[in-house]
């Protein structure tokens, strides 16, 4: 099965790339391409002077940690200094997205996987993978979580000034952070999450969260898990 795909620049300098891309991808002179397949010798004809990193994946396999750890640290670290970045497998989508949101991960991205389904089509991915790959490169961050009940917990997620709350405070944390609500499937309640490099920006975060709940009269009063 192949996929038709447009060569998508998912971050500054990152791009990804099937067959199908190939020629735009060499016409853009990348510095380095992430092979995760087999990539045509045509390459060198076309005048490709960059790098090659050359790391095969069988399908719906994933990379030994340690190689994945030094695969995605190199692109990272080359994005970083401004070169141009192409992660490529012929016809797999899901090899790609599973290297790209590992790589966005360490340039600071949360949630790479969203990342990659708002900039680019295709969406599959290890996800296990990738959020293990995740958190191990988040554990030294500063989180804060508060679990709360509501009163009405369908209005309240209809709520357009919580909605527009939401957004506010996610984009506030900026690129390198995030911010979740999780729902129960039980009681009405939700668990407002907080992560950042800094704890004092969590805890505005989640507080000034609750503050517009509260002011929005759906607070009941805090949960304590057992």
């Amino acid at each position: 099965m192949s996929y038709e795909y447009e060569l998508a620049e998912i971050y500054p300098g990152l791009v990804t790339c099937t067959q199908a891309d190939l020629n735009a991808l060499l016409r853009s002179k990348p510095d380095a391409i992430a092979v995760l397949d087999r990539l045509p010798a045509c390459i060198w004809e076309a005048g490709f002077e960059g790098e090659l990193l050359y790391y095969p994946i069988a399908p719906w396999e994933v990379l030994p940690v340690k190689v994945l750890e030094r695969l995605a640290d190199r692109i990272a670290s080359l994005v970083r200094d401004g070169r141009r970045v192409a992660i490529y497998s012929r016809e797999d989508s899901g090899r790609i997205c599973y290297i790209a949101a590992c790589a966005l991960c360490l340039l600071g991205v949360r949630e790479p996987i969203n990342h990659l389904r708002r900039r680019w089509k295709a969406s599959g991915a290890q996800h296990s993978a990738v959020q293990y790959f995740c958190l191990r490169h988040t554990v030294n961050r500063a989180q804060k979580v508060e679990h709360i009940q509501v009163d009405d917990l369908e209005a309240f997620q209809q709520d357009e000034d919580i909605r527009a709350a939401y957004q506010r405070i996610g984009e506030a944390m900026g690129e390198e952070a995030r911010f979740l609500l999780r729902f129960s499937g039980q009681l009405p309640s939700v668990k407002i999450m907080a992560e950042a490099a800094n704890p004092a920006l969590c805890a505005h975060a989640v507080d000034d969260f609750i503050d517009i709940v509260k002011q929005k009269g759906y607070y009941v009063g805090t949960v304590v898990d057992g």
